[in-house]
């Protein structure tokens, strides 16, 4: 209509397609909450003190990470292998839903998860607590990322400055998370006045964005639970 494309953009949303740089849909988000909740299975038998539990995370978790691999191998263009690279780097692949998007993320998030797991966890290593924030926020990085990720410029633009701006993002993404992080959390009572306004603030904000959502949900729940059990008709 008048020479524009109204739709690209609401149906981007819903199975993450269009030109640029790619936002939020509905395909790649319940595809996190399937991977994840995948994975979180995997962990917990992965750290259950019984040793056929832990066999069983230790095959789920080695079963998916070589499905991955497997996948990305015969997927990857190998006459050309920087050309995959490039789709990556450009989200080419990611805008088209090629498979491959998928199964690199997987075999990736695989991988992160039990390094963090084996550090954290296993060999309790002090270190790692510094970065627990990546996980506290992970809904909050997800959604805001993928807005932050909407003011980068073009990414077509060769692979080295695709992956400097990658670099840069990562950084910006990660404090902007760390940052919301200890917004979040309560003021120590030693801290600067400014500061405990601050936070004080920012977490009232938070709350009153949420209150009509939560307060929504709150609603249709009482009304179900509410509601007179039905009881099945009789088939004659």
């Amino acid at each position: 209509v008048f020479g524009r494309e109204y739709l690209e953009m609401p149906l981007g949303f819903l199975y993450g397609g269009g030109e640029g740089v790619g936002g939020p849909s509905l395909l790649h988000g319940l595809s996190l909450v399937c991977i994840g909740m995948v994975l979180g299975h995997a962990v917990t038998r992965f750290l259950d003190p019984a040793p056929s539990g832990r066999r069983r995370g230790v095959m789920l978790l080695g079963g998916l990470f070589l499905l991955a691999v497997v996948a990305s191998a015969l997927m990857w263009d190998w006459s050309a292998p920087f050309a995959t690279v490039q789709g990556i780097a450009d989200m080419s692949l990611r805008n088209e839903n090629h498979p491959i998007y998928f199964s690199l993320g997987l075999g990736f998030t695989i991988a992160s998860v039990l390094l963090c797991v084996l550090a954290l966890d296993v060999f309790q290593r002090s270190w790692g607590s510094r970065l627990q924030f990546m996980g506290k926020t992970s809904l909050f990085t997800f959604s805001f990322g993928n807005i932050l990720l909407y003011a980068s410029p073009d990414p077509h633009r060769g692979l080295a400055t695709a992956a400097l701006m990658a670099a840069v993002f990562f950084a910006l993404i990660c404090a902007q998370s760390y940052l919301f992080m200890r917004l979040m959390m309560p003021a120590a009572p030693d801290a600067p006045p400014a500061w405990k306004a601050l936070t004080g603030r920012f977490q009232q904000l938070v709350r009153g964005l949420q209150q009509p959502i939560s307060g929504a949900v709150d609603a249709v729940l009482s009304r179900r639970r509410a509601a007179p059990d039905v009881p099945p008709r009789n088939p004659a």
